[in-house]
């Protein structure tokens, strides 16, 4: 951790280690730093300042509109919430990210992400892909989000090819050269056999006593609601699905564990 306050320090001494002399060097923050302090007291004039604000400070630090270094936003899809306009719904984190590029429009921006976007809302922190904004059909990422929205999957697909023909995008693999790898079946033993034995009666008393209960609400909604009612008020296939969903994650993770020490043993 370091003070609030001018990074360079007094007297041009760094506040902060591992920079030079100049206070120059590269500064790692988390996101939690970047947000932390906004809802500090603003300064006297009603702004906030470095002195109240972590993410102040780095723009000081970076030297606002004149910033000429490289701004990395290493797991970028945790500013993916950036709301519409005036923030609504944003997160702190988008918001802060939003106006750090803002505030630095000379700085070099990179954005780095295992995880991809599924909605186009979620590029709405990526303000220097150059998606929207003169030469571009649309004005600003309202405008191209509505226009996303509207056409489906094709649209984001689109947008995904434009990305990557243009150079905005770059797409990178682990590579499993030099690597191996075979199959071993691991038979079930003793009380593995009973744990799973257990499980499978388990789910299926669940199930029974499920379908019970969906047969005995069906018969009340007929006999309140009418028979062509009972669909507007029970949705029997969602309840199965999400049933059927959560038994097959039970189970994977329950033959997950039971190959924990086979595992542990061949390595």
């Amino acid at each position: 951790s370091f003070p609030y306050g001018p990074i360079s320090g007094n007297g041009g001494k760094a506040a902060v280690g591992g920079l030079d002399a100049r206070c120059d060097g590269v500064l790692f923050a988390s996101y939690s730093l970047l947000v932390s302090g906004r809802a500090a007291q603003k300064g006297r004039d009603g702004v906030t300042t470095s002195s109240t604000s972590r993410l102040a400070q780095i723009i000081e630090w970076l030297g606002g509109s004149s910033a000429s270094g490289l701004v990395v936003f290493d797991e970028a899809h945790k500013a993916k919430n950036t709301g519409s306009t005036d923030w609504v719904g944003a997160s702190k984190t988008g918001q802060a990210v939003v106006e750090l590029q803002q505030a630095c429009p000379q700085a070099a921006c990179l954005y780095a992400s295992a995880t991809g976007a599924t909605e186009i809302k979620h590029l709405g922190y990526m303000e220097r892909l150059g998606l929207h904004g003169p030469g571009r059909p649309h004005r600003d990422f309202e405008e191209l989000r509505g226009a996303v929205e509207r056409g489906g999957l094709a649209a984001m697909e689109l947008v995904a090819i434009t990305m990557r023909s243009e150079g905005m995008l770059s797409c990178r693999a682990l590579s499993f050269r030099g690597t191996s790898f075979n199959l071993r079946t691991m038979q079930l033993e003793g009380a593995q056999v009973s744990m799973y034995t257990a499980a499978a009666e388990l789910w299926q008393a669940m199930f029974k006593v499920l379908g019970d209960f969906l047969n005995a609400e069906k018969r009340y909604l007929r006999a309140n609601y009418g028979k062509k009612n009972v669909s507007q008020h029970l949705d029997t296939s969602l309840t199965m699905r999400q049933f059927w969903g959560v038994q097959q994650q039970f189970f994977k993770q329950l033959l997950i564990s039971m190959k924990v020490d086979r595992a542990a043993q061949m390595v």
